[in-house]
């Protein structure tokens, strides 16, 4: 997750119960999903996007959802952004 500035949030990996995935076809839906609770949230935060890696530091971005500022200002908060990213299919 990132800021409006592209400054990294909070990095998660794919075995983060806070990250789903399932198949639809020729795509794969990732969801993320954090709450102002969450042990690695600080209250008031701002998120801007999301974006999907191919390694678990830097590396190129494989899929990004940016969306209006969300502002997180408490621990009842939540906030949920779905990826959808194209696989495609050999025959």
């Amino acid at each position: 997750m990132q800021d409006d500035q592209s400054n990294p949030i909070l990095r998660l990996s794919n075995a983060d119960s806070r990250v789903t995935s399932t198949i639809e076809g020729n795509n794969v839906k990732i969801t993320v999903v954090v709450k102002g609770s969450d042990a690695d949230i600080t209250t008031p935060i701002t998120f801007a996007k999301s974006v999907i890696y191919n390694v678990a530091t830097d590396g190129n971005a494989l899929s990004e959802e940016s969306f209006d500022n969300f502002t997180m200002q408490s621990e009842n908060d939540e906030l949920t952004v779905i990826h959808t990213i194209e696989v495609p299919h050999l025959v």
